[in-house]
């Protein structure tokens, strides 16, 4: 009997500047059948979004030229019709608290 694969059918698209935190975010959303497109910019996940039409968006929010949080507003603002859930990460292993703007 197989595991039931609780991600099976979901399409997430992962953005992080960091190649180590996207093979791993990979890893562990594919064990459970998730299919994983990832990118490494803001930039990038914006033109590829329209094509790709995630389930999920899982974005870094400390990338540099722009971050997470800016890419979740221009997807809002720029593609109302679609629904897309979003969570932020972050591999900041800093001790100070991270500010969410209004999204």
């Amino acid at each position: 009997m197989e595991p039931h694969l609780l991600l099976a059918g979901l399409n997430i698209l992962v953005v992080d500047d960091d190649e180590d935190s996207r093979f791993y975010i990979t890893t562990v959303l594919e064990a459970d059948g998730a299919t994983v497109i990832t990118v490494a910019s803001a930039a990038v996940a914006l033109k590829v979004l329209a094509e790709l039409q995630p389930d999920v968006l899982i974005c870094d929010i400390s990338m540099p030229n722009e971050d997470g949080y800016t890419l979740i507003r221009k997807i809002r603002t720029a593609v109302r019709s679609m629904t897309l859930d979003s969570i932020s990460s972050s591999a900041a292993t800093s001790c100070k608290p991270l500010i969410k703007p209004d999204l």
